[in-house]
């Protein structure tokens, strides 16, 4: 599995690991809203019920999220080269990994030390 978080650092160019923790309470948060049957993007309420400062607060969020996740600079919010479907976060959680840094080199990248 080492050999395969490897390959996806190659392929996939993160700039940064990023919090296992965080993306695990994430990941938690996500699951449990699904659980009840409420969107992990409605928040529990329903448009009516927010008023017009609440949902532009939330579109922003929602925005600064999609924005944070469509850059896929953080190793465990991508998804995982050899399988797509799952993030390389759950990859590690559930392996018991624990990448604590990693260096990529490119060919013929200048190398300023």
């Amino acid at each position: 599995m080492a050999r395969q978080i490897c390959q996806h650092i190659i392929g996939m160019n993160p700039s940064r690991v990023g919090n296992i923790d965080t993306f695990a309470s994430f990941e938690q948060a996500c699951l449990s809203l699904e659980e009840r049957g409420v969107s992990p993007r409605e928040g529990g309420q329903n448009e009516e019920e927010q008023s017009l400062e609440e949902k532009e607060d939330a579109e922003t969020s929602r925005a600064d999220e999609q924005a944070m996740l469509a850059t896929h600079e953080e190793l465990v919010r991508q998804d995982f080269l050899l399988n797509p479907e799952v993030k390389v976060g759950r990859v590690l959680l559930d392996t018991g990994l624990r990448v604590v840094d990693f260096v990529r080199y490119e060919v013929g990248q200048d190398l300023d030390c």
